[in-house]
């Protein structure tokens, strides 16, 4: 699955679905706000489209270094 920048049902679910695992994964609670900015960085990955679910979710959990 390809995203594209507009989620429909099935995507919401995948894209829950991440933010769910990668919040558990640090240890993060729903009333986090942590979890808002996990969510962003999410939604700016899936913004950018193109992406496919498996490099949605590396992408969250390894970030590529910015240029200093």
């Amino acid at each position: 699955m390809t995203f594209t920048g507009i989620a429909d049902e099935a995507q919401l679910a995948v894209l829950t679905k991440i933010l769910d695992d990668r919040c558990a994964e640090l240890g993060v609670a729903n009333d986090d706000p942590a979890r808002e900015v996990i969510g962003r960085r999410l939604m700016a990955l899936f913004n950018c489209g193109g992406y496919s679910l498996d490099q949605v979710e590396k992408l969250l959990r390894h970030p590529p270094e910015e240029a200093a």
